[in-house]
């Protein structure tokens, strides 16, 4: 890692408290207590590019242990194709005396010592030792958290684009063709992902041909758009012209200064830099092109390249159904049809096995299940061996409720990257939904982390507005449990509570939605008091049997009518096999 230039990182930040300042004594590094307690890795090398020093998180982190990694040169620690300008840097700076990047962070790679890279933020400190020998230090932060953090956020955004793309598509009574989808697609995929002018193409005979173009509001494209709008392109020429002939999704960092494409020019002059394209595709067909354009050099993103993929592929396969049909409006069977493959995309489309559990689920639609609902729950590998559990309720139907429902079960994943109290990733659910929901919508949640150990689960639990989890204990007694909290995406600040609970063998916890409770029937309302017996009757029974209890018991209530979805999950602790 150079004093003065690293190749692969951008500067972020200035050096931070736990830095090592530049004007620090010899002896700062002689006393390892202090730096032995930090949780950054910091190493530390002499002018002679000779590591003096490491601490423990350095040993964690790069594979070495202290007594072998000090004595060996810095380039025990650099990646090869790093190496080079790592020598160089350190050169330089101790020709001129001119740092590059000391007191600054970068993103790096710092090579561990089984040879794979490792993402990193290095912060560099230089500094003259007693004896007259120039030190140099260098912390090291683990990135991989970050990193994964980012791309859950970003993920989230692209399953935005897609579930809107799906649910406008499914519930629109007028898209019949490419071209008439082409305004849907455009706005939706464009505003969601933050691009500035997008086009939608035609596969006519031997050529392409724009059918529409769109633009961010505000954004100045006007010579750009009207050239597009004119253009036609023969396969293989053009950036459509090149997605038509690949028939995959295509990438170009630097569209603007590339002059194999017709408008790069134009591009240029209007200071859009990146662009990608993804075709429509239908059997092996390619009916079509989508591309989008942004101002900024965005390096080429394979998780947006993949999801735009698969949206281009149900983009053709929804338009052949119509097509196929000859019909002008879909009939309540295929929306009803559509819905419930919307729903079931927002639902993980199966529970993961954890060992020393019984995990159960299900899902009912309200009526004849023509809308997509926002009840929603998920299971998910947590921090370490933990897991997360959630269960919500997006107020209302439709489009706007599953964007609300993909958005929300996608952020807590995500949250759960930066936070480790319940409470705290409701806390971060509630600011996307405040930041992102521009429906005035509101969510609850209730949301649980696991952790198994030899005899026991705990389980903290934190509600946002939800109906309180019921415990059934081995010996047949039902509560409830959780403290209840605020409504998310209401206020700024939601009141909200962790609550442990411990379950031990033959204990099962049961969340589900107000659907449950909220049901009708002849006698009023399901409610609690009834859940709870219910739950009670079904002592002994495993997850899955727990579920279908509830589940028939609240069929059986309504008479066969329902009148809102309901969503249910089981987490059960099995008996021990001694104890039968």
């Amino acid at each position: 890692m150079s004093a003065a230039g690293t190749e692969g990182g951008q500067q972020e930040r200035p050096a931070s408290s736990v830095d090592i300042a530049t004007s620090a004594p010899l002896a700062a590094i002689e006393d390892r207590v202090i730096l032995d307690e930090l949780s950054d890795a910091v190493v530390a090398a002499d002018d002679g590019n000779r590591i003096i020093y490491c601490n423990p998180a350095a040993e964690r982190l790069l594979g070495w242990s202290r007594g072998d990694l000090q004595g060996k040169s810095l380039l025990a620690i650099v990646p090869e194709r790093l190496r080079d300008a790592h020598l160089t840097g350190f050169s330089r700076y101790l020709t001129t005396g001119v740092p590059t990047l000391i007191g600054n962070a970068v993103r790096v790679a710092a090579l561990h010592r089984d040879g794979h890279e490792v993402a990193v933020e290095l912060t560099l400190a230089a500094f003259r030792a007693g004896d007259d020998r120039q030190v140099f230090v260098a912390s090291f932060r683990d990135l991989a958290d970050r990193v994964e953090l980012e791309r859950q956020t970003a993920m989230t955004s692209y399953f935005k684009a897609t579930t809107e793309v799906a649910v406008l598509l499914g519930l629109s009574g007028t898209v019949k063709s490419l071209e008439s989808a082409a305004p849907l697609v455009l706005a939706a995929i464009g505003t969601s992902l933050a691009w500035q002018v997008g086009a939608l193409w035609l596969v006519d005979g031997d050529v392409v041909r724009c059918v529409d173009v769109w633009h961010e509001p505000g954004f100045d494209a006007a010579e750009f758009v009207a050239l597009t709008r004119a253009a036609q392109f023969p396969r293989g020429v053009g950036l459509p012209g090149h997605v038509w002939r690949a028939t995959k999704p295509v990438w170009i960092e630097d569209f603007a200064a590339n002059s194999e494409f017709p408008r790069a020019a134009w591009a240029l002059e209007r200071g859009l830099r990146t662009a990608f394209g993804f075709p429509v595709m239908s059997e092996g067909r390619c009916l079509g092109v989508v591309e989008f354009f942004h101002r900024d050099r965005k390096a080429s993103d394979p998780d947006l390249l993949g999801v735009v993929a698969t949206v281009g592929g149900q983009l053709g396969q929804f338009l052949e159904r119509r097509r196929a049909e000859h019909a002008a409006q879909a009939t309540s069977e295929r929306f009803a049809s559509l819905a419930r493959t919307l729903q079931a995309s927002l639902l993980p489309p199966h529970l993961p096995d954890i060992q020393g559990l019984d995990v159960a689920a299900a899902y009912r639609p309200a009526g004849a299940g023509i809308d997509v609902g926002g009840d929603f729950y998920d299971v998910f590998p947590a921090r370490g061996t933990g897991w997360g559990v959630v269960m919500g309720d997006v107020c209302g139907k439709g489009a706007e409720a599953a964007t609300l429902t993909a958005l929300a079960r996608y952020t807590v994943r995500a949250a759960v990257m930066r936070a480790r109290r319940p409470r705290n990733v409701l806390s971060l659910l509630n600011e996307a939904v405040m930041r992102q929901d521009e429906h005035g919508r509101f969510i609850t949640v209730a949301y649980g982390a696991l952790r198994c150990f030899e005899n026991h689960v705990e389980v903290v639990v934190s509600l946002g507005g939800h109906p309180q989890p019921v415990l059934l204990r081995a010996d047949g007694t039902a509560s409830v449990v959780g403290r209840p909290g605020t409504v998310l995406g209401v206020v700024e600040r939601p009141e909200l509570f962790d609550q442990a609970v411990l379950l031990v063998p033959g204990d099962a916890l049961v969340f589900y939605t107000d659907g449950v409770t909220e049901a009708r029937g002849a006698e009023g309302q399901f409610g609690e008091e009834r859940l709870l017996t219910v739950v009670e009757e079904a002592t002994g029974a495993g997850a899955a049997g727990l579920v279908a209890a509830i589940e028939g018991a609240v069929n059986r209530f309504e008479g066969g009518v329902s009148r809102d979805d309901l969503a249910l999950l089981v987490v059960r602790v099995p008996p021990r096999r001694d104890a039968d």
